[in-house]
């Protein structure tokens, strides 16, 4: 989860392709794909990191690596409700 954008929380999120790929066929298992839950609010400014290839999540999403969950004052996860406080 994602819950703001500053270097030392979201740096670290290639760890994902590492975490979802199969080194046999360089493609994503899908059973290991991350679900990133991230405010609706966030996706643009996620949008915006880039490597020189264009944007980090539009890759890992095309990959099949992520798949971005959005929301946008609450969510529910099992028991725990997340609110989204500006």
């Amino acid at each position: 989860m994602f819950t703001h954008l500053d270097p030392n929380h979201f740096e670290g999120f290639r760890v994902v392709e590492q975490s979802s790929l199969d080194y046999r066929s360089w493609k994503a298992y899908l059973e290991k794909q991350i679900h990133l839950v991230i405010p609706e609010t966030m996706m643009p400014c996620l949008g915006r990191i880039h490597s020189q290839y264009g944007p980090t999540i539009g890759y890992y999403i095309e990959q099949g690596f992520v798949e971005c969950v959005t929301f946008e004052e609450k969510i529910k996860l099992g028991d725990l409700d997340i609110r989204q406080y500006l």
